[in-house]
C-alpha cells in the first residue's frame, strides 16, 4: 500500500517537474512578445499610411512569433479588411476573440466583415454581441447613442420635409 502511494506521488512530482519545463517562463513570455512588437509597430506605421499588403505582412509576422495575442490577431484584421480580403479578416477577428472574448470592437468589426460578405444573419449576431459588451462596459455611451433625437435635430428634420412639399 505505501509503495503504491509512494509511487503515485513520484508519478504526479514528475508530471509536475515536467510541465514546469515545459511551460515558458515569464522572462521567455515577455522575450517572444517583445519580439514580435517590433513587426506589430512596423504595421501600425503601414496601416496608418494606408499600405494595406506592409500591415499584412508585419502582423502576420508578429502573430506567427506571439500567435496568443488578441491585438496582433485584431489589428491584422484590420488590415485585411482595409485591404478588402473579408475572408482572412474574419478569420483574424476570430482568432482575437478566441484570447478576447469581451472585446466589442472585435464583434463590431467583425459584423462589418459579416456584412461585406453578404453573412447578415452573422452580422447581426456579432453586432448585437457588441452592443451587450458595450451595455456592459460603458452603458452611458450606450445610452447616448441609443437616446431620441434632440428637438433641434426633429424641428431641422420637419422644416426640410416643409421644403419638399
Amino acid at each position: 500500500m505505501f509503495h503504491q502511494k509512494f509511487k503515485s506521488f513520484l508519478t504526479l512530482l514528475l508530471f509536475v517537474m515536467f510541465l514546469a519545463n515545459c511551460s515558458p517562463t515569464l522572462q521567455d513570455r515577455l522575450r517572444i512578445y517583445n519580439s514580435a512588437l517590433k513587426y506589430f509597430k512596423k504595421g501600425n506605421e503601414a496601416l496608418s499610411r494606408g499600405v494595406y499588403h506592409d500591415a499584412v505582412v508585419n502582423y502576420r509576422k508578429a502573430v506567427q512569433i506571439d500567435p496568443s495575442s488578441a491585438e496582433f490577431h485584431y489589428n491584422l484584421g484590420l488590415a485585411y479588411y482595409h485591404a478588402e480580403l473579408y475572408v482572412q479578416a474574419k478569420k483574424a477577428f476570430q482568432r482575437s476573440l478566441q484570447f478576447a472574448k469581451k472585446s466589442p470592437e472585435t464583434y463590431y468589426n467583425l459584423a462589418l466583415v459579416h456584412y461585406q460578405l453578404g453573412e447578415d444573419t452573422d452580422a447581426h449576431e456579432a453586432y448585437e454581441n457588441y452592443q451587450n459588451l458595450m451595455q456592459i462596459q460603458n452603458p452611458a455611451a450606450v445610452q447616448g447613442l441609443m437616446s431620441p433625437p434632440q428637438p433641434s435635430l426633429m424641428n431641422t428634420q420637419t422644416a426640410l420635409k416643409i421644403q419638399q412639399n
